[in-house]
């Protein structure tokens, strides 16, 4: 049986795996190749080429797989699956 504190952190891990696939699908929904972004920061900003963009927009999702790859480790030392049902 799980301690509470266990499903309490389960439950953070979990909504974090969530953010995590949000984030990449939001991606997927809103980048196209050859497209060109801007980078922005307060009131300054910068346009990126084709060839910036697409790095980046890979590297982003590079980053939250890896994220969510750690959070499902995470669950596993803690006894709990993950299933997605999307999937």
């Amino acid at each position: 049986m799980m301690k509470s504190t266990d499903i309490s952190k389960a439950s953070i891990i979990v909504n974090t795996i969530i953010d995590m696939e949000h984030r990449i699908f939001r991606i997927d929904e809103y980048y196209q190749p050859n497209q060109v972004w801007w980078l922005m920061h307060n009131d300054d900003s910068i346009m990126l080429d084709k060839e910036l963009t697409a790095e980046i927009m890979q590297l982003i999702k590079t980053r939250l797989n890896e994220r969510k790859q750690n959070c499902l480790d995470e669950l596993e030392k803690i006894g709990v699956n993950y299933v997605d049902e999307t999937a």
